[in-house]
């Protein structure tokens, strides 16, 4: 119930949040829960780390992108570096989820995090490389259409992700 409110906050309290500066408080918080998961909790079920994931969501979707996108990227590099597969996982769910927000703000930092997302799509864990292909989905649908030169970054990884087995293949 108190992570709802927390998906709720941005969406009703932008402004205060922006005046206050609390968008990295609330994250610094938030971050830790998204890598909790359970591989054995039902898919339809609210989970702490699903209503986490919810929430940074709405803090990208509803806050100015660099309220959110400078923080996130900097955990999100230290969760792609840390040896729990939950972390990766969390770090590549966040990349998938912020981009909604903060695509324009990421954009200069597009090759690095392809390169940071392919090389998590050979990670050992079969949750971090599936998190993995999810975010390099939806870094392909941010970039779709454009015409801009790290565009062809993303164009050039289906040679790379042949021998990556991914979980729907398995």
């Amino acid at each position: 119930m108190a992570g709802n409110m927390l998906v709720l906050l941005p969406l009703y309290r932008r402004q205060r949040l922006i005046k206050l500066k609390l968008s990295e408080p609330v994250l610094t918080h938030i971050l830790p829960v998204t890598t909790e998961h359970d591989a054995d909790e039902d898919e339809d079920e609210d989970t702490p780390g699903r209503v986490a994931l919810r929430a940074i969501n709405s803090f990208a979707t509803n806050l100015p992108p660099q309220q959110v996108f400078p923080f996130i990227s900097a955990k999100v590099s230290a969760y792609a570096q840390d040896p729990h597969p939950g972390a990766r996982r969390a770090a590549m769910m966040c990349v998938a989820l912020i981009l909604d927000g903060c695509a324009d703000a990421m954009r200069p930092h597009v090759a690095d995090l392809v390169d940071l997302v392919l090389h998590l799509m050979q990670d050992a864990d079969v949750g971090v490389r599936k998190a993995a292909c999810i975010a390099l989905s939806a870094l392909a649908d941010a970039l779709d259409g454009e015409n801009d030169s790290n565009a062809g970054e993303c164009v050039s990884f289906p040679n790379t992700c042949s021998s990556v087995v991914c979980p729907w293949r398995m």
